[in-house]
């Protein structure tokens, strides 16, 4: 080979190094490739380098101006090449040129040699793990961002074949999807077989539009989700004004939970409430349908009155939905009527709460009472919360009804209700709850709370089993509330804090997380 046909085949490499290999993230460089390109790299260092000095010297030396045009009007002269004159802008906007240039040669080049082709599939997986692994995959995509950039795990499927077959294969990428349909249904993204709808069509056009969304989603999960995992975390979130969108949505939520549900252990689901019993009833046919669940999140932050015909019946006739590996139930919403259609009967914690009108929802003593005699469960974790929740007042025999159903309970979270005394008594006494840990709830006695106190941390009550004694629980945790807007007269204030007092000894002599306090809410 001759020096010429060397110097072709030179540059050819080069070429292929910074335009093949310096735009991919798949091409491994050879030993050899590897130790050219960190020449050239170099090089390329070496002249921005040079570039920044010359911008340097040009903007703080006025002499140097003057060396470059003696240099260049010599130059000039020998070749007889045109005028010798050059400005200070002619040298920057060449500089510029030349710059850019060279720090796009540069990137080029130092892509050809990323480490990060060298890694294993697995330490690559780790790191997409590390970045999206806290993340919810979104199905359809979330829309872009200002940058255009994708904001989740679907990023990484469009730099290149090797790192979409990396995150695909990472099976815990996708492990927790959320589905979310509006209905604006304003998001122009078109990729991933999922359709671009435009939020201006007309209903019957959009509802056309929303059938093949609904096909592109169950492609989505069937082809790239459900093959990577056995157990799922899904969202399944929707909202819609019109009716016969909103009742075409309905149909779209019947048939991916459909198709989830084997996959799911984790549910989370928001929609209007209306649909709710109908829906699970729907998917519950199947007699494994909800084999896999064990956490069940409902949340349906419409008002109940925009949904259906009108008021919804509250003791309509439901085949029981049954949730045979439920562990976690929690509902927030305006309603508990669903309560009454479900056996849960490995249910082990249930979180309630509802920021509505105070007059549509209270304390649901009786149907969670139901649910627990009716599922035959052992609960040990109650909580009833919400930010703006109306105080409760619940009279004594359907609280205590309630309580004696609860045998292993450990935790009682119900600060918006008020156990009255004779409720307060009988936990005191240990006739219910012996296994109670920790207790938080609104009081209509504080000496009766101060009482429940000692007894209970001090262990000294004991209960008779039918053969041995059984050991009586102690509180780690307890916070009484007394709401002094609904208890005045004359001396209250005076008992209320002799037994605050009371309680703060208490505490401080046993260690424990005790509080009394008055609350106007």
């Amino acid at each position: 080979m001759n020096p010429q046909q060397q110097r072709d085949t030179a540059e050819e490499v080069e070429h292929w190094i910074e335009f093949t290999a310096g735009l991919s993230n798949e091409i491994l460089l050879s030993n050899e490739q590897t130790s050219l390109a960190r020449q050239l790299l170099a090089q390329t260092e070496l002249n921005l380098h040079l570039i920044s000095q010359v911008s340097h010297r040009l903007d703080y030396e006025p002499e140097f101006l003057h060396t470059l045009q003696t240099a260049r009007a010599a130059l000039q002269s020998e070749t007889n090449s045109g005028p010798a004159t050059i400005t200070r802008d002619d040298v920057r906007q060449i500089l510029q040129r030349k710059r850019g240039r060279a720090h796009a040669r540069a990137r080029r080049l130092r892509t050809a040699l990323a480490p990060l082709k060298r890694l294993p599939p697995e330490i690559l997986g780790l790191i997409f793990l590390f970045a999206y692994g806290d993340s919810d995959i979104a199905i359809p995509p979330a829309p872009p961002t200002s940058g255009g950039a994708l904001n989740d795990a679907w990023a990484l499927l469009d730099v290149c074949t090797l790192w979409r077959a990396v995150a695909l294969a990472e099976r815990r990428l996708w492990a927790k999807i959320v589905v979310r349909i509006d209905s604006q249904f304003d998001t122009n993204f078109n990729s991933y077989d999922l359709i671009s709808v435009d939020e201006h069509s007309s209903y019957d056009n959009r509802l056309t539009q929303i059938s093949a969304l609904q096909r592109s989603i169950l492609l989505t999960l069937q082809s790239i989700v459900f093959p990577r995992n056995p157990t799922l975390s899904v969202k399944f979130e929707f909202t819609a004004t019109h009716d016969a969108l909103r009742h075409q949505v309905n149909f779209i939520m019947h048939d991916v939970l459909l198709a989830c549900l084997p996959h799911t252990k984790i549910l989370q689901l928001s929609f209007p409430i209306s649909q709710i019993v109908s829906s699970f009833q729907r998917l519950s046919a199947p007699a494994s349908a909800f084999a896999a669940l064990q956490t069940l999140e409902l949340r349906f932050d419409e008002p109940f009155f925009l949904y259906g015909s009108g008021s919804l019946d509250s003791s309509p006739a439901y085949t029981p939905i049954h949730f045979s590996h439920l562990l976690h139930l929690s509902f927030a919403g305006p309603e508990t009527y669903i309560l009454d259609s479900l056996l849960t009967p490995s249910l082990v914690s249930f979180y309630i709460s509802s920021d509505a009108n105070p007059h549509l929802f209270t304390f649901p003593t009786t149907r969670l009472y139901s649910l627990i005699v009716r599922s035959m469960c052992n609960l040990v974790h109650l909580e009833y919360g919400g930010e703006n929740r109306a105080i409760d007042p619940v009279d004594p025999p359907e609280m205590d009804a309630l309580l004696r159903v609860l045998p292993a309970l450990r935790t009682l979270r119900v600060s918006h209700v008020i156990l009255k005394t004779p409720t307060l008594n009988i936990i005191a006494r240990g006739e219910v709850l012996p296994l109670l840990e920790v207790l938080e709830c609104g009081v209509d006695a504080p000496s009766t709370f101060v009482l429940l106190v000692q007894q209970r941390v001090a262990g000294e009550v004991p209960q008779l089993g039918e053969e041995e004694e059984v050991r009586q629980g102690t509180l780690r945790e307890a916070t009484g509330l007394y709401y002094t807007y609904a208890y005045r007269g004359s001396g209250d204030n005076a008992r209320f804090t002799a037994a605050m007092q009371q309680v703060k000894e208490l505490a401080r002599e046993s260690g424990r997380k005790l509080v009394l306090k008055s609350s106007w809410r």
